[in-house]
């Protein structure tokens, strides 16, 4: 599943958000069509693994300062994201990754990803790993 809605997911609770009342991005396709598709398959959704969602993958740019990123002095102090600054900044801004981000339980899934990715066997497009801290930011409704 391909989303183009990342930069402004944050904005979705905003009150002149058009997604207060219509659903954007990830969030919309896990809340709206994955996890009822799941339930209603009368497959248990804890025993769902986990999904590819390729948001915003379609924008590679290999020029240097391509890649922006909010908040820098914020972002490069968050744990999970400060090595992908760093890279970020040693490839000088180039947007030609796709970063690969999930929870700790998420790496095994992750890595199945990054291993076929890599057997493409195009050293231009890279994967950066990040690996975040969870949080049930759904709430038990979503399970």
């Amino acid at each position: 599943t391909a989303f183009d809605y990342a930069a402004n997911f944050e904005r979705a609770y905003d009150k002149d958000s058009p997604c207060r009342e219509i659903g954007c991005g990830c969030r919309a396709f896990l809340e709206e069509i994955l996890l009822p598709f799941v339930r209603k398959s009368g497959f248990p959704v804890e025993n769902f693994q986990g999904a590819f969602i390729l948001d915003g993958v379609l924008n590679y740019n290999n020029t240097p300062g391509a890649q922006t990123v909010p908040e820098p002095d914020v972002f490069r102090t968050i744990p999970a994201f400060s090595n992908l600054y760093d890279e970020m900044v040693a490839d000088g801004y180039r947007g030609n990754f796709i970063a690969t981000i999930g929870r700790q339980k998420d790496v095994p899934l992750m890595s199945v990803f990054n291993k076929k990715f890599a057997q493409a066997d195009s050293p231009q497009f890279k994967t950066r790993d990040v690996t975040i801290q969870h949080m049930d930011i759904f709430g038990p409704q979503a399970r």
